[in-house]
């Protein structure tokens, strides 16, 4: 039982620092853009059309994607990253998971590229003052423990 309070802390703790972009992938309008990023580049112009929002905001949304690196800025268009790629397949298949009722089975080769953009987001948090230094170090130690059982 302890062993299983003990995990479900550890899990708590990961999902805690996904929240961004869990976040993000709860929006349906984001989905749509992902989904179209990741077929050909867009502009900002069609993000505002996906979006249905003004220049703006439709500037706050892709920067954000950005920050979160699920979108990859390249001159003036963007693309869906790999690590949007790897989230939306991890994401989907916990929940066919659930639905099915399996344990998902996920590649172990996607799982260091999400850790280390774990840990990157980790830094860019602590670097804008987002997370003070004890909870920095709490999460550093959380993903080296995680990359040692990848």
């Amino acid at each position: 039982m302890k062993a299983a309070l003990e995990t479900m802390s550890q899990d708590i703790a990961l999902i805690k620092h996904f929240r961004a972009h869990l976040a993000a992938l709860s929006d349906p309008r984001v989905l749509d853009l992902l989904s179209l990023a990741a077929t050909e580049p867009i502009t900002n112009t069609e993000a505002r059309s996906v979006l249905k929002v003004e220049r703006n905001v439709a500037w706050i949304y892709l920067s954000r994607l950005v920050q979160l690196g699920m979108l990859e800025k390249r001159g003036q268009v963007y693309r869906a990253s790999n690590y949007a790629a790897d989230l939306v397949y991890a994401t989907s298949l916990t929940f066919r998971s659930v639905l099915n009722g399996k344990v998902p089975e996920v590649d172990p080769g996607k799982l260091p590229n999400l850790l280390a953009l774990a840990r990157q987001g980790t830094e860019v948090l602590y670097e804008r003052g987002k997370i003070d230094q004890e909870e920095y170090s709490k999460q550093l130690r959380f993903l080296k423990e995680a990359e040692r059982d990848v």
